[in-house]
């Protein structure tokens, strides 16, 4: 499956009923949000949420620079309903025209962010990619998502 955004509501019966899933993450923790747990026959669970998903908005309002505590309220006070928009996805990849739009835009003068024309990539790379997450032999981390609005930050001292 590719990777997709998917915006679901979650109604409970009362405000006493749980949503029936659990988060990890959050700005807080330099995590991505998402989901760790999603109990069966659970508001949840009907709604369509799956562990794993990766939190995009609570009702309307995005996660990234939220932290877990601040998301946690936010969905305790959700009454008896909640919107959330996750990402879901296989290989949940950035591409680099996703990471660095400019590159393949036109200059001023009509030529292309690049000298050269970009080389359209082989099948045979992009499952290799997939399959080490475009890391070589480095393992992916679990915070690993394009879901958000994009940037790279590196941290070297």
């Amino acid at each position: 499956m590719v990777k997709k955004l998917i915006q679901m509501t979650i109604e409970r019966d009362n405000l006493q009923q749980k949503w029936g899933f659990s988060l990890q993450g959050g700005q807080d923790m330099t995590l991505t949000l998402k989901v760790s747990t999603v109990k069966t026959f659970t508001p949840a669970s009907i709604a369509g949420l799956e562990k794993m998903d990766y939190v995009y908005t609570v009702n309307g309002k995005e996660v990234f620079k939220l932290t877990q505590e601040e998301v946690a309220k936010e969905i305790l006070s959700s009454g008896k309903e909640l919107v959330l928009e996750v990402e879901r996805g296989e290989f949940i990849v950035p591409s680099f025209a996703e990471v660095w739009p400019e590159l393949g835009r036109k200059n001023e003068d009509g030529g292309m962010g690049k000298k050269k024309p970009m080389a359209k990539m082989s099948m045979e790379y992009i499952l290799e990619a997939m399959q080490h997450h475009g890391l070589g032999h480095m393992p992916q981390p679990d915070n690993f998502t394009t879901c958000g609005k994009l940037g790279i930050e590196v941290n070297q001292y």
